[in-house]
């Protein structure tokens, strides 16, 4: 009994030792199942008088049923053998494991589908948190992006997922199930061997920004290389964030899932857009006069001064990085300026259009202009005193007032305070909702039709498939809802210009912003008329630090370049890279 009672014992801690009694059975039954084809292997050259590799081929198809009838046993001790030890066991046992096999597979499965399973994945990029419609649109973006990361591995850890849609499933998209503060959820996500490490708020409690701050602490521990990108509830916070190690700190814009994605993808461009929107050196500026020419002729006059990013089609919109060979005629043109060296943007705008004189014609067109009075019609929770003082102070000059929370409220807007509006905002009802686009659709038509309003319209949408309605009922411009990084909305009301927004600060449409690291050994301008074909370069970072708009002599070096790319394009991330040194090395 005592010798039964060991077996029993080593038995257990074996099992123990596996990790589950599955896989126990499993290893126990195929050890079975070898001793009895190693016995019967050795009755067959004993009994049979055949050689050691006949026994093998004879035994194993016995065991898998096969039986060619080339080879078999003649002798009964060979036959009672056989019956013993293959039809009585080894067919039985094979069949057993063959079912504890095709079961440990459902169940390693199963384990995946509820997010159990260690990831085994290298150069992958980890997601912190759970925002199922928001993750879906944001790691899209990086499938369809030519980021060479664009199809890694991505694993969403976040304790609130059951099971991941289909969709995500998919997109060959993994998540491990568990809270962040586990050590052993980290180690099953792999973070050591991530590329990058993303962290999203959970929830929009803004408790969730200092929980993701602890997070940041303990991924910088195990990671201290790894970049973490992080999107912050509040602005305030991003300062926090990067102090406490963040690579890239953003913040969180629920209808902007590709502003994430582009930090993800293009670690800095989210600085160097920052740069292009919010006043700090380069600047958006528009020229609209009556002139002549190809994109050809206009970038040749301007280039040594100032980027052209696009011009207004007739349609209203605006095409972005224009082919050298486009006819314009009286086009509002786009351009990247930095306005540094001539003290304001209206210096800046001077100096284009008298650069641009050669194609001027003598003739009277509808100059665009930034309005002067601005009407806002949305909910007090978003227009709030802060709401406005922050929007007034991007504006500058131009008068901005509340007109109403709702059109369709007893305190709605009357066609007299209209009137006095150059421009009005209609915000979205609700912009976590994508049934509030219903209303904000009826009122833009309620506005046109009924009150008579026919100055600038600037419309919030919630799905960006809704632009083309709402034009068409007759929405000047259309954006995704703003709550948190007004100079967006700013850059809007003054420009106009939302499709390049969306290019710069996004990756909606064909354009998508990318870094690229290059040694170049050329000037700025040479740099950009060599490429201007492929790409449209934006800024340049090296170890000095990041110039955007840089001089038309900056000399370049090794470093990162900035630049907008037609993602529709065949060429690959690395098919890219090696066509523009190419274009480089030519010019």
């Amino acid at each position: 009994m005592q010798v039964i009672y060991q077996i029993q014992k080593r038995a257990k801690k074996a099992r123990r030792a596996l990790g589950s009694t599955l896989k126990y059975r499993i290893l126990f039954l195929a050890l079975f199942l070898l001793s009895l084809m190693c016995l019967h292997m050795l009755a067959m050259v004993i009994f049979e008088g055949i050689s050691l590799g006949d026994a093998a081929w004879l035994t194993i198809t016995t065991a898998t049923t096969v039986g060619y009838g080339d080879i078999s046993a003649s002798t009964p001790s060979g036959r009672w053998s056989t019956v013993i030890l293959m039809y009585a066991g080894g067919i039985f046992v094979l069949a057993q494991l063959a079912g504890l096999i095709f079961e440990a597979s459902q169940w390693r499965v199963t384990q995946r589908q509820q997010g159990k399973l260690a990831i085994r994945a290298r150069g992958h990029i980890v997601i912190f948190g759970w925002r199922e419609d928001f993750l879906v649109s944001a790691i899209r973006e990086v499938r369809e992006s030519i980021s060479p990361l664009n199809d890694e591995d991505i694993v969403i850890v976040s304790p609130n997922i059951e099971l991941l849609p289909d969709v995500l499933r998919d997109l060959d998209v993994h998540h491990v199930n568990g809270p962040f503060y586990e050590a052993t959820v980290l180690a099953k996500a792999n973070i050591k061997r991530a590329a990058r490490l993303v962290i999203i708020p959970d929830m929009d409690d803004p408790e969730a920004d200092f929980v993701n701050l602890d997070l940041v602490n303990r991924l910088r521990k195990e990671a201290p290389e790894t970049p973490i990108i992080m999107a912050c509830l509040r602005q305030e916070m991003e300062t926090a964030a990067i102090q406490m190690g963040v690579t890239e700190a953003l913040t969180f814009g629920p209808n902007y899932p590709d502003m994430l994605t582009r930090a993800v993808l293009a670690i800095g461009a989210e600085r160097v857009v920052e740069e292009l929107i919010v006043h700090a050196g380069a600047e958006m500026v528009v020229v609209h006069l009556p002139l002549k020419g190809s994109v050809e002729q206009i970038i040749g006059l301007t280039d040594s001064h100032a980027i052209l990013l696009g011009y207004r089609q007739d349609d209203g919109q605006y095409a972005v990085h224009p082919a050298r060979e486009e006819h314009l005629v009286d086009n509002v043109l786009i351009f990247l300026v930095d306005v540094d060296p001539y003290g304001s943007a209206a210096a800046a705008e001077e100096m284009l259009v008298l650069l641009l004189q050669p194609l001027v014609e003598d003739r009277t067109i509808r100059s665009f202009d930034e309005p002067k009075s601005l009407g806002i019609i949305g909910s007090r929770n978003r227009v709030t005193a802060a709401y406005l003082r922050a929007l007034k102070r991007q504006l500058g000059t131009v008068e901005v007032s509340h007109l109403c929370e709702d059109c369709w409220g007893e305190e709605g807007v009357s066609p007299d305070e209209l009137k006095n509006m150059e421009a009005v905002i209609l915000l979205s009802d609700d912009p976590g909702v994508l049934t509030s686009d219903a209303r904000t659709f009826v009122t833009i038509n309620y506005l046109r039709k009924e009150l008579g309003y026919t100055g600038r319209l600037i419309v919030e949408g919630v799905l960006t498939e809704n632009r083309i309605r709402f034009e068409a009922a007759g929405a000047t411009d259309v954006i995704r809802p703003v709550t948190q990084n007004l100079d967006i909305l700013a850059r809007c009301i003054l420009t106009g210009a939302e499709e390049i927004l969306d290019s710069l600060y996004s990756s909606y449409g064909p354009q998508e912003l990318i870094r690229m690291e290059m040694d170049l050994n050329t000037d700025w301008l040479s740099f950009c008329r060599s490429v201007y074909s492929l790409a449209l370069p934006l800024a340049f970072e090296d170890t000095r630090g990041r110039v955007v708009v840089p001089p038309a002599d900056y000399q370049l070096g090794k470093g990162q370049v900035f630049m907008l790319v037609d993602r529709a394009g065949k060429l690959d991330y690395w098919e890219m890279r090696k066509a523009l040194k190419g274009m480089v090395t030519a010019g």
